[in-house]
């Protein structure tokens, strides 16, 4: 477990043993850097001699867009070092422990665990204040969806984005269903149940005379464990661990009746509703059953660019309904800080400047998603079109940042992240336990009380 503010040496050494084919990047020699005011909300006059600092992202091509901008409002040359998702994790940790990793990095919510408690990490509560950054302007607290013993450290690039349903209007016009959905602007607007999509989807759903599905009403695939499943636990007034924000989990509580209760309504929604394709069925689809147009609707992502304008058809957007009540999940991508990094305070600047600044914030709602810092404004300044539309269902939950404010009282916020002791486990665990309900190789209390005595077990371990 790595419990304490600084690895010790067992997990050093494992890190060190898996990674050591990444240490060969030396750190960048720089000049001395201009720093301090320029990360401010309007940004800044361009310094006169840029600086170099490191970064690493699994983002692909994506920063490319803005690290011209960034070097022409800071005076600091961003130097990428992208990596694959896969492995990226592991091979960070490795490269910061052992003192050769980036100035800055790029995290997902879900390795949280493995980071902040480890001392790799600087907070970032001392740069924000030098810079007079109004923390008020998130979209959600940054101490608390990426926070560590109340600190900030990160800062979240987007609004997390909610699950929402994606529609195919053409299919659902042609099934008489267009009319009942609570589309964004309607008066039944995030209003409906679960119980209520299953209902809809019935209608979408088509059976040949031998019993195969011929159209889904849902094109989502169930198994496995992800947000989706996260989602209805929180909806459903349950949680998976013991101390879900604090990184301090003891026990999983996976097994509880909030948990089966909402993963039973995905079970059924293959097995008992034929709404949504089995693994096999949704495998054999080339695309996927939405992108077939062998599906009236998926959940998915609030962004635009998971199905895109020449996806072949018109789409309408209704938000994930819910079980008990409306939830919003915490845990965007964030950037954060090496706290052995030589430049610590070009390295803040630059990621200040990135989630403040208004001219990058209007860029990256084209390109990426809804910004985290004062997103109303740059939303509300966007031409209409699928692409507003999305942003403000996404932020339609937030407290603060809702347009339709009434739609954000008793929301309830989760994390979507699996604890610090054991996380990759636990979800692989999970995925594997959903796996085996939905196939019919195993009852879901069973697998879900199954899971938890492995979760636990590995959990004991790491204590």
């Amino acid at each position: 477990m790595i419990s304490s503010k600084r690895l010790n040496r067992r997990a050093f050494l494992r890190l060190s043993a898996v990674g050591a084919g990444s240490m060969a990047l030396a750190a960048c020699a720089a000049p001395v850097a201009q720093t301090g005011s320029q990360a401010s909300e309007a940004g800044s006059a361009p310094a006169q001699a840029a600086v170099e600092v490191r970064f690493t992202h699994w983002w692909g091509e994506q920063f490319q867009h803005y690290i011209p901008l960034l070097e022409e409002k800071t005076g600091i040359k961003a130097i990428e070092e992208p990596s694959p998702y896969s492995g990226y994790f592991e091979k960070l940790l490795t490269q910061l422990v052992a003192g050769v990793g980036p100035d800055f990095m790029l995290l997902d919510a879900n390795e949280f665990g493995q980071f902040w408690p480890s001392g790799v990490v600087a907070p970032l509560d001392d740069h924000l204040a030098s810079a007079s950054i109004d923390m008020a302007k998130w979209n959600v607290p940054q101490n608390e969806e990426n926070g560590w013993e109340g600190k900030v450290m990160g800062l979240s690039l987007f609004t997390m984005q909610d699950l929402i349903l994606h529609v195919n209007k053409d299919l659902a016009d042609e099934a008489g269903m267009t009319e009942s959905l609570p589309v964004w602007g309607s008066g039944e607007f995030d209003n409906w149940r679960w119980d209520d999509l299953v209902e809809w989807a019935k209608q979408g759903t088509k059976v040949n005379a031998d019993g195969t599905v011929a159209q889904y009403g849902l094109a989502t695939n169930v198994a496995g464990f992800w947000d989706l499943h996260r989602t209805l636990i929180a909806s459903n007034g349950g949680a998976i661990l013991d101390d879900e924000w604090n990184f301090q989990e003891t026990t999983s509580l996976v097994n509880s009746p909030e948990a089966v209760e909402a993963l039973q309504v995905l079970v059924d929604a293959v097995n008992v509703h034929n709404i949504s394709p089995t693994p096999d069925a949704a495998q054999a689809i080339q695309g996927g059953a939405y992108r077939a147009q062998r599906a009236v609707a998926d959940i998915t992502w609030s962004t635009p660019s998971i199905y895109p304008e020449n996806v072949g058809f018109e789409q309408v957007y209704a938000h994930l309904p819910f079980l008990q009540r409306r939830v919003h999940a915490f845990g965007a991508n964030c950037l954060a800080l090496n706290a052995a990094s030589q430049q610590l305070e070009d390295a803040a600047n630059w990621v200040i400047t990135f989630c403040v600044d208004e001219d990058v914030r209007h860029q990256f709602l084209q390109i990426s998603s809804v910004p985290a810092y004062d997103p109303v404004p740059i939303v509300e300044a966007s031409p209409d079109g699928r692409a507003k539309t999305i942003a403000l269902i996404n932020l339609s939950r937030i407290s603060g940042m809702s347009t339709v404010p009434e739609n954000a009282e008793d929301v309830a916020n989760y994390p979507r992240w699996y604890g610090a002791k054991a996380p990759q486990y636990m979800r692989d665990t999970l995925s594997a336990a959903m796996q085996s309900v939905v196939i019919g190789s195993a009852g879901l209390q069973e697998a879900m009380d199954d899971a938890k005595a492995k979760i636990d077990a590995e959990l004991a371990k790491a204590a």
